[in-house]
């Protein structure tokens, strides 16, 4: 039953995202703020995470490990790519230009990349996860070290 409510938790938090950034929806008109396209890019990045987010509970709630495990990778893409969609939309609402929106830049995508190899890995040797023979998710090595990067799950 827990799961499912973290699921009802995550699924108010989609719309209120919605409620509040209705005016950056994709159907309505460009703002000409700067960064308004790039922030737009950040809302869809969060609203993958809360995707993946509402599912994780419905999912661990129905106990299908297998589907389970695609999610949580799938949910740790998200979490690096609404990283990534922020520093642009950082660098573009400021107008920071030169090395420092290098810096930003180049950092989501570091990150991304990062996860991508993590997860990759994570198929071979559950260096970032991996779910127990009763359905548990386990945080791999590579989490406890990083928990900063990598929050915790509780199944």
């Amino acid at each position: 039953m827990q799961d499912y409510i973290y699921s009802v938790i995550a699924f108010l938090a989609m719309v209120i995202h919605l409620i509040i950034n209705y005016d950056a929806l994709p159907w309505r008109k460009i703002s000409a703020a700067h960064g308004a396209r790039e922030y737009r890019f950040f809302l869809a990045g969060l609203f993958l995470y809360y995707i993946t987010d509402a599912s994780w509970g419905v999912l661990a709630g129905l106990h299908w490990t297998k589907v389970l495990y695609v999610d949580t990778a799938f949910y740790y893409l998200a979490i690096a790519v609404s990283v990534l969609t922020l520093c642009l939309f950082i660098a573009a609402y400021l107008d920071v230009r030169g090395w420092r929106a290098q810096v930003l830049s180049w950092f989501g995508y570091l990150l991304v990349a990062m996860y991508v190899v993590l997860l990759v890995a994570n198929v071979f040797n559950n260096c970032v996860f991996h779910f127990d023979e009763q359905g548990n998710y386990v945080a791999g090595s590579c989490a406890n070290c990083c928990s900063i990067l990598w929050p915790r799950r509780v199944s």
